[in-house]
């Protein structure tokens, strides 16, 4: 801790989350060229959401109304919940005694996982820029450990 001193600080540090929220910080020579609402709170300075300072996680939608955007959210989420529907209410057919009577309900889901290790295979065969890219690999000791 005693290095703490001889580091460059790049916004100022707080005990807690609470503390970094909801008290102003002080301003540093870093942060005077940032407009006074902005400069109050740290985590404001480094908002992941903001598009300005992510410009590449944020793409421009500039081209798609709203309301159009919304409403295909809305329609694939009411086909999820169509196919999940439809699917319970196979499995309980499937598996009812009064219907098909299947007993090995352990065997479906095997085959259920093969089927879509199968066809995603398949999709990241035929469409090339699904797969990820090189630079988004994670390394085995990022994989291994939390952050």
């Amino acid at each position: 801790m005693a290095n703490e001193t001889n580091l460059p600080i790049a916004h100022h540090r707080r005990q807690s989350l609470a503390d970094s929220i909801h008290s102003p910080t002080t301003t540093s020579s870093l942060d005077d060229n940032l407009d006074s609402d902005r400069a109050r709170f740290s985590l404001d300075l480094h908002d992941p959401l903001n598009p300005t300072l992510y410009p590449h996680i944020h793409p421009s939608h500039a081209s798609k109304p709203l309301r159009r955007r919304i409403l295909g959210i809305l329609g694939l989420v009411l086909l999820w919940y169509t196919f999940s529907l439809l699917l319970s209410l196979y499995n309980k057919w499937m598996f009812a005694p009064a219907h098909l009577n299947f007993p090995f309900p352990l065997f479906v889901t095997g085959m259920h996982m093969l089927v879509q290790f199968l066809l995603s295979g398949i999709v990241l065969w035929w469409f090339p820029q699904f797969r990820p890219k090189r630079e988004e690999y994670m390394s085995l000791r990022e994989y291994g450990y939390p952050l």
